[in-house]
């Protein structure tokens, strides 16, 4: 139905962006991936070490894996920010969710969440409905098409995770959802001090 990019494929600005800010890859003496560009970048700035190097390669991660999937996701007409939205919208129950939850789900401003539904209602994705528990609320919905749209945009979110970890073994995929949690939990934790 839809075509998937391959990462390895990918020749658009932010691709390049990403060769120039990484660099080549390199392995160090325990056979570990490093960026050599990266950690002489951090060195010039007076940042140089492992946990500033680790930062900057969670970073980078995140933003090579959103890019992929925001193309992706272009398939179907959405965005990433949409997918996220509709996600929460579908998680929260067929009576729809409040605009401020989405937002507080999404960890965005009631402002954004405001414009992407604003999208989504406009392509016929959403519709807004009063709140039936407070009149000065409004509740977005999934459409039918909303549901459709949504399980096509997750149908290629899983194939890309399965490429994307194909080279990883059961261990090694447990250990990186592991790490990520527990700096989401660190950072939390450092936005609540």
């Amino acid at each position: 139905m839809w075509g998937m990019p391959h990462p390895a494929s990918d020749h658009s600005p932010a691709s390049a962006m990403l060769k120039l800010s990484l660099g080549r890859l390199a392995r160090d003496a325990a056979g570990r991936l490093y960026s050599p560009a990266m950690r002489e970048r951090s060195a010039r700035l007076g940042a140089a070490g492992p946990r500033t190097e680790t930062l900057s390669a969670v970073a980078v991660a995140d933003k090579t894996v959103s890019n992929l999937l925001e193309r992706a996701f272009e398939q179907v007409d959405l965005s990433l920010a949409q997918v996220k939205a509709l996600g929460i919208i579908r998680h929260l129950g067929g009576s729809g969710a409040q605009m401020r939850v989405i937002a507080m789900a999404c960890n965005v401003t009631p402002r954004t969440t405001t414009g992407v539904i604003d999208g989504l209602e406009a392509a016929g994705l959403v519709e807004r409905v009063p709140d039936p528990h407070d009149r000065r609320a409004v509740i977005a919905r999934l459409t039918p098409e909303g549901e459709r749209r949504l399980e096509a945009a997750v149908a290629l979110q899983v194939q890309i995770s399965e490429r994307l970890l194909a080279g990883f073994d059961d261990e090694e995929r447990d250990q990186l959802r592991h790490l990520c949690l527990r700096l989401v939990e660190a950072a939390t934790m450092e936005a609540h001090q």
